[in-house]
């Protein structure tokens, strides 16, 4: 799946139901929940970061071009 998606994941954590973590993308932000996770990419392009916590400036929205076609990585929920 690495050379499909373009990243590899170090670690996922799953956050208390109150917890936010802020999301910045194009110079908006937006909260997520849920799920987070340390996203390396190899060859995909980082739309979007992790703006605070421990997960800053990390990648959080990944895309990918592969064969014919293009996929998207979206961690945050």
């Amino acid at each position: 799946m690495k050379d499909v998606t373009g990243i590899w994941v170090e670690e996922s954590d799953a956050m208390v139901p109150s917890q936010k973590v802020r999301v910045k993308m194009d110079d908006k932000e937006y909260e997520t929940s849920l799920m987070c996770a340390l996203i390396h990419p190899n060859k995909a392009k980082v739309l979007a970061s992790y703006a605070d916590e421990f997960y800053a400036v990390t990648a959080a929205i990944t895309e990918n071009d592969y064969g014919k076609g293009r996929l998207g990585t979206l961690e945050p929920s």
